[in-house]
């Protein structure tokens, strides 16, 4: 709270000579001679306090004289600079004897704007103050500026307390004793109508700041601890709320017929047997929060919205039913949602914008359901970081095929491919005969086929064709296992020059391989020691391991040949020679990129 006083007349800066950090001894003052013990001594270590702390200083020569009185106008001064008021402006308040161009004009202006000087029309800015008036001009001050606030009107303490006049008078004198700001004389009488010495100032002032300091210390912890115990009130109210809220939504259907929505998101659980669920322009059944949903032998249909949809790492389980919706997807499993579906059916009823299923950033997890698309639609997307688990059960679509195809029976999308998606496939078979099993824009995924139980009845395998008004920015590094015994057969694979592909032949392992654009597209190939290789037209790829070494045996050419690059670090094993395979066909080195 320290402040340099200037403009002050009469009142010295202590800056301007040069003081020490000293204090008083023994009732001597360390900084002016007319300060002794025998002369206002017990007043010497407040007034070396405001020296020292550059609050206010001597009239000069090492002199401070003590026992002057200080005038209403320097007062002013001394509480503006003290508390540090904003700008008043003098004119407003129009004192006849404040002329603008005196050095306290600004500070009584402040100090009026602060509302700690309430006269009007004269103020007397050069009679000498009053303790009481100057006591009231600190109360004011401590106040207006939340300095204080255990304010009191107990006067009792003083003989001549009676004096006072009005309840401010009482309350300034009573609260300024209560914090330790001012104390009565040795016959405890506080002579409110007499003038105020520079001594008593000093005294004022140097307890003023240290109580302003400390006030301050102990507010901040005290408003630190509030706010504290605050936001944990607050919280417990949200908790509470939330218990209420979970407590409602928490609630069990059976053999209900269902006509409005189903929000269960406050981390509740919802119970929805044998009945059934239509809703339009909504979802039937949104889950969120850390909630959970069972719906089991339940219909669902959904119109204008999604059927089932779970996110934040809330949960629905679906046993058995059907869910059917017109312009909207069956079961979404959004950003950490996760919704598992067995013995169901899913099916679509439009075209645009919809799937039967859809793991969109969630984990979707499908067991002996069958998933039908609308002609022209694919049936399920996996997108944004989706996990997709497909286990004994069927997909069926019609999404057309070759470059004019925009979907597949599982669409592959992403808003880009910063996040890694993933699809497992065992016991599953795909039916679209006129399109493709996968169709993949701007994503990072891995596709892993499991045993011998699946089966692609389609026209094409991975579908990432050019398409000139839609040209992927990133484009595509896509990971294909094959293992546990996996077969596929006459796959086709359409790639643009943006797409990676990697595939794994694992042990026992076959893959029918054809490339409508054998130049497009960077390949990666391994095949283990016991995996299999059929190809059904030339194939170049970027890497080429081969486990069986320069033996390629398993490997059915059918008279096509595999080009790879010699300048792939990968491929020295090759030592950039041509060599014949068993069919007729040639694995023939070229001249690609430098890896």
């Amino acid at each position: 709270m320290k402040k340099i006083l200037t403009g002050l007349g009469g009142i010295v800066l202590a800056g301007v000579m040069g003081i020490s950090a000293f204090a008083a001894v023994n009732g001597n003052s360390e900084y002016f001679k007319d300060v002794t013990a025998d002369n206002y001594g017990w007043a010497a270590e407040y007034i070396d306090y405001i020296a020292k702390n550059n609050i206010a200083s001597g009239i000069g020569n090492d002199m401070y004289a003590p026992g002057s009185n200080i005038i209403r106008g320097d007062f002013a001064i001394l509480v503006d600079k003290t508390f540090d008021f904003r700008n008043g402006v003098l004119d407003v308040y129009g004192f006849k004897d404040v002329p603008e161009n005196a050095y306290y004009a600004q500070a009584i202006a402040d100090c009026c704007t602060e509302k700690v000087i309430t006269d009007h029309g004269m103020f007397y800015p050069d009679n000498d103050i009053t303790r009481i008036d100057a006591f009231t001009m600190l109360y004011r001050a401590l106040v207006n500026t939340k300095n204080v606030n255990n304010l009191s009107t107990d006067v009792s303490m003083f003989k001549d307390g009676n004096t006072l006049t009005g309840i401010e008078q009482k309350t300034a004198a009573a609260t300024l004793y209560k914090i330790g700001i001012i104390t009565g004389n040795e016959k405890d009488e506080l002579n409110p109508n007499a003038t105020m010495t520079r001594a008593e100032m000093a005294v004022v002032f140097a307890k003023l700041d240290k109580y302003v300091d400390e006030f301050k210390t102990v507010e901040d912890e005290r408003l630190t601890q509030k706010k504290e115990e605050d936001e944990q009130k607050e919280a417990v109210k949200e908790e509470e709320k939330k218990e209420t809220a979970k407590a409602e939504e928490s609630k069990n259907y059976k053999g209900a017929e269902i006509e409005d929505p189903i929000s269960v998101s406050n981390g509740g659980s919802s119970e929805i047997i044998d009945s059934s669920i239509s809703v339009s322009d909504s979802a039937a059944v949104s889950v969120d929060n850390s909630s959970k949903v069972l719906l089991e032998n339940t219909n669902v249909n959904a119109t204008n919205g999604n059927g089932v949809e779970a996110k934040n790492d809330a949960s629905a389980s679906i046993k058995g039913g059907k869910v059917t919706v017109d312009h909207g997807t069956g079961v979404m499993s959004g950003d950490k949602g996760d919704i598992t579906v067995s013995d169901a059916t899913l099916s679509t009823k439009s075209y645009e914008n919809t799937y039967a299923a859809a793991a969109n950033g969630g984990k979707l997890a499908i067991s002996d359901t069958a998933i039908n698309a609308f002609k022209n639609a694919p049936a399920v997307l996996v997108a944004n970081g989706g996990e997709l688990n497909l286990k004994d059960s069927d997909i069926s679509a019609e999404t057309g095929s070759g470059k004019g195809s925009r979907y597949g029976a599982i669409d592959i999308k992403s808003k880009d491919n910063s996040k890694h998606s993933e699809i497992n496939l065992e016991g599953t078979v795909i039916d679209n005969k006129s399109g493709g099993a996968f169709y993949v824009r701007e994503s990072d995924v891995t596709i892993n086929i499991k045993g011998k139980d699946n089966k692609f009845n389609t026209s094409s395998f991975i579908n990432s064709p050019y398409i000139a008004n839609e040209k992927q920015k990133e484009g595509n590094k896509i990971e294909l296992n094959l293992t546990d015994g996996a077969e596929l057969q006459e796959a086709n694979f359409i790639l643009d020059s943006k797409t990676e592909l990697s595939i794994n032949v694992g042990d026992e392992c076959r893959l029918d391989a054809s490339f409508e654009d054998p130049t497009s597209g960077s390949v990666n190939l391994f095949v283990a020691d016991d995996g299999d290789l059929e190809l059904h037209s030339d194939m170049y790829v970027e890497a080429f391991d081969y486990e069986t070494g320069l033996v390629f045996d398993r490997i059915v050419d059918n008279g096509f040949n595999i080009y790879y690059n010699t300048h792939n670090s990968a491929n020295e094993w090759l030592t950039g020679n041509t060599y014949t395979l068993t069919f007729g066909g040639m694995l023939i080195p070229v001249e690609g990129e430098s890896r």
